[in-house]
């Protein structure tokens, strides 16, 4: 996924941290190879990558945020989606991605976060289309 079809707004501080992804459908699709793909429908997808500090161990942890009212929890296949069925169509071409409100990140300093899109997350993954978009620091 380009980076330019993504917009990041980070506002807040470590104990109260606002996280907001716009995510232009259009960019997304005109980076796809000319391979014929094409689907009336995706879901996106939002994960994070917790360093293993955190917990205590060498190794980082994947977490997903599933859709609305679920909580961060352990990646797990298949991948939950935070948004289900989103038109190519969508409001101008934009989908916000809401991913922190408010949230205490404080302890979880080097976290990354990525969002994906695709019709499934096997497919995502295949095509590459996610990217790192915020690094808690």
């Amino acid at each position: 996924m380009p980076s330019e079809a993504t917009q990041v707004t980070a506002t807040g501080t470590f104990g109260s941290a606002n996280l907001k992804v716009t995510l232009d459908i259009v960019k997304v699709l005109q980076s796809l190879p000319a391979t014929g793909f094409a689907a009336s429908t995706y879901n996106v997808y939002v994960a994070a990558l917790v360093p293993g500090a955190v917990f205590g161990t060498a190794t980082p942890v994947w977490y997903v945020k599933p859709k609305v009212p679920g909580n961060w929890g352990p990646l797990q296949s298949p991948i939950a989606a935070f948004l289900e069925n989103v038109a190519q169509s969508a409001v101008n071409n934009q989908v916000v991605i809401d991913i922190l409100t408010n949230t205490d990140i404080s302890s979880l300093v080097g976290t990354e976060i990525y969002i994906g899109y695709g019709t499934s997350d096997t497919e995502m993954l295949e095509a590459g289309r996610y990217r790192g978009v915020y690094k808690a620091q």
